[in-house]
């Protein structure tokens, strides 16, 4: 495996930190500047950072429907202040979805 396909699974571990990088890709500091500024592994980020926002983006529009739902029963509440706060939420809610 080249050496700047490593260093991007080992940036793309949320569970490193930048000495831990550092030390598993086994080259001196320096050289590890040279290949953080490399296209090859710029675009390779970007194509991941890509994928988490598609990702990211499905999750929210599969949880919406639910959402919705329940804000729609609670504007029905016996509740008074829990109906006029979730219409607000409802409201609020589509007008971010309507710009967005």
């Amino acid at each position: 495996m080249a050496k700047w396909q490593l260093l991007c699974e080992l940036l793309l571990n949320e569970d490193m930190t930048a000495h831990d990088v550092l030390i598993n890709i086994g080259v001196k500091p320096y050289r590890l500047k040279q290949m953080l500024r490399s296209k090859r592994l710029a675009s390779r980020l970007a194509l991941a950072e890509a994928i988490a926002n598609k990702r990211a983006g499905h999750t929210v529009a599969v949880g919406i429907a639910p959402a919705a739902q329940k804000l729609a029963e609670l504007t029905d509440s016996q509740r008074p202040e829990t109906a006029r706060r979730a219409c607000l939420d409802l409201i609020e809610t589509a007008r971010k979805i309507y710009k967005g």
